[in-house]
């Protein structure tokens, strides 16, 4: 079985609504969507970072929409199967 590995700009895409990435994702059986645990760690990473830069007080708007975003990142995580970086992945990539 071959599985559509997303990568992170394909997922930043589908979480911000993508018509054409949406479409071309709910097009394709679940069990056959995949994303790497490197792509989870890159978009953790950048709402990580934005949450930090927001964490003033005047910045408050921006920080209730940077930690919407990423719990909706973590959401999605849980629907969607992870291929792990192990040693094979690293000597290849």
């Amino acid at each position: 079985m071959s599985l559509l590995i997303l990568d992170t700009d394909h997922v930043s895409l589908f979480l911000k609504g993508n018509t054409l990435i949406c479409d071309r994702i709910f097009q394709t059986e679940p069990d056959k969507l995949a994303i790497s645990v490197i792509t989870a760690q890159e978009i953790c990473q950048g709402w990580l970072s934005e949450i930090n830069k927001c964490s003033q007080a005047s910045q408050s708007s921006k920080l209730l929409l940077a930690y919407a975003e990423f719990e909706k990142a973590l959401d999605f995580f849980q629907t969607i199967r992870r291929v792990s970086f192990d040693n094979d992945a690293y000597c290849q990539f």
